[in-house]
């Protein structure tokens, strides 16, 4: 081979490594979304915890990658994490009512700090005036039930089924036709509604909003006029809260800084209880290491939680969803096996 071809051959070969690398970077950057619903099982196994039937989880591993945004692996336990209709999501939910409520008062020019004056009958127990904040707070962070009832007052029974409650928000699998408050009932089963929305009237700065009152007749699809929420969905609901600012605009919420400064102070306040799921994730890393936001429930034996976590030492990111039964002890080992999984990066090992 002459000298001269040389340099031909060498600009050849680092054209064709280049075009494989941005092959091969194109290829990572496009699946942003893998989902194994082996791995997580088969670690849990090897770790000696062996789930029950009603087990049900979703981990979410969030990386930044230069070039690529924000990459995700999902590891969905036995395909559990859609399931929406076999268990029982309690307070989870009032996350999604949250953001809701907030998605639709900001498209009215509302943010925080409007005033809601509810105007309940007398026999409801008569008008009530209380700030969006103290209402989203309520919901979120001691979970009170009245004020969950109240942001889906203010979002609108229907709107926040056939609008917010979408694919295009990613909460397509989910639908809330369950009051926890008991204002209202179904008149046939005696359960909570939320099919009544009072009159209600918006007040922030000089800026007046009345909102009629509204009925709805509407069924959706989840048995005994139920709250059927997939973990997935919980997780999502999570994800574009935390991660907004890094979001493409298709995948943000229709949120200012104000709504989701709240709604990120609501999910990481003290409470007195549904404590079990980040102590185990905890107890793997150590006293403070771990931030967490996050939205737990129990209802009919249900223990549920919805975690955002921080490593505050690595800055790794995961999302984790949980699920079981019977009681509010249910998930605490299975959040101590995954506290010392993720510390140890298991799920991404390669298989013997």
């Amino acid at each position: 081979m002459t000298s001269k071809w040389r340099p031909l051959l060498a600009l050849g070969l680092v054209t064709a490594l280049t075009i494989t690398a941005r092959a091969e970077e194109k290829t990572i950057c496009s699946q942003q979304r893998l989902m194994d619903s082996e791995r997580l099982g088969e670690v849990l196994r090897e770790q000696g915890y062996v789930p029950g039937e009603d087990f049900k989880a979703l981990v979410v591993e969030i990386e930044t990658r230069e070039g690529c945004g924000l990459l995700y692996r999902y590891y969905d336990y036995e395909g559990t994490s859609g399931e929406g209709r076999s268990w029982w999501p309690a307070s989870t939910v009032k996350l999604l009512a949250a953001v809701a409520a907030l998605e639709r008062l900001h498209s009215w020019g509302f943010g925080p700090a409007a005033r809601v004056t509810f105007e309940y009958r007398e026999i409801e127990g008569g008008p009530a005036t209380l700030t969006v904040e103290q209402i989203v707070r309520g919901a979120i962070t001691p979970s009170d039930n009245v004020a969950y009832d109240r942001l889906v007052e203010i979002a609108g029974y229907e709107w926040l089924n056939d609008i917010f409650l979408s694919d295009d928000k990613g909460l397509g699998g989910s639908v809330l036709q369950r009051g926890y408050g008991g204002r209202h009932r179904y008149a046939d089963s005696g359960r909570g509604s939320l099919r009544h929305s009072p009159r209600i009237t918006l007040v922030e700065g000089n800026k007046t909003k009345v909102l009629p009152e509204r009925s709805s007749t509407k069924n959706y699809d989840c048995p005994g006029q139920g709250n059927c929420v997939p973990l997935r969905d919980l997780a999502e609901c999570l994800r574009r809260v935390m991660l907004h600012d890094e979001l493409p605009a298709k995948e943000r919420f229709e949120l200012g800084g104000e709504e989701l400064t709240l709604l990120r102070s609501a999910l990481s306040g003290r409470r007195k209880r549904g404590l079990g799921v980040v102590k185990g994730l905890n107890s793997a890393f150590g006293e403070d290491r771990l931030r967490f936001h996050h939205k737990a429930g129990f209802a009919l034996k249900w223990f549920s939680d919805n975690v955002f976590v921080e490593d505050t030492a690595s800055g790794r990111k995961w999302l984790v969803a949980l699920a079981n039964r019977p009681g509010r002890d249910s998930l605490d080992e299975a959040a101590r096996q995954l506290g010392v999984i993720l510390r140890d990066d298991m799920l991404r090992q390669k298989r013997p």
